[in-house]
């Protein structure tokens, strides 16, 4: 059977409808006494598991689970519609591996699926610096690019912690200076 709360005729196991009278939550799950709150979303080995956001009645984000003929069933996904699947734009895989723009990362960021020219963009104050640091265990940034905004707009390269090139706003070009 269905269940309708302020909904008279449900279309699916459980419909609920907010009414003005009772504010714009829908569902509240809360967790007391020093309790982890969990909400489980099961289904079969095979299917795809996942929250679809409508706006209007038109799907236009999902998030979620793969499925075995699409994405590996330990994939989580979010996507344009009810995409997922083998459409999702962003991907988390079981091993740790991120993927925008692709169902498949080979790295621990894959940016990208081979086709098309994809672009990151850091985007900084008009005053501030936008950069991209290199690092190990031992020192976290001891590389780096950075771009220097401002009435400097320039372009540092960084290794060993020290400024070793420079490129200023004219497109001269300092080593070791």
């Amino acid at each position: 059977g269905k269940v309708g709360i302020n909904e008279t005729n449900p279309t699916a196991s459980l419909h609920v409808v907010n009414s003005n009278a009772i504010g714009e939550s829908i569902a509240i799950f809360e967790a007391l006494s020093a309790k982890n709150g969990y909400v489980y979303i099961n289904g079969d080995d095979n299917r795809r598991k996942s929250l679809v956001f409508q706006s209007g009645g038109v799907d236009k984000f999902s998030m979620g689970v793969g499925d075995s003929d699409e994405l590996s069933e330990s994939t989580f996904f979010i996507g344009a519609g009810k995409g997922g699947g083998s459409n999702a734009d962003f991907v988390i895989t079981s091993a740790g591996n991120v993927g925008i723009g692709t169902t498949g990362p080979a790295r621990l960021l894959s940016i990208g699926d081979g086709t098309g020219s994809p672009n990151i963009q850091l985007l900084a104050s008009p005053a501030g610096n936008s950069r991209i640091e290199f690092g190990d265990t031992d020192d976290s940034d001891v590389g780096e690019i950075q771009y220097v905004h401002g009435s400097n707009n320039y372009m540092q390269f960084t290794t060993n912690g020290s400024e070793r090139m420079r490129i200023n706003s004219s497109g001269y070009v300092g080593i070791g200076t």
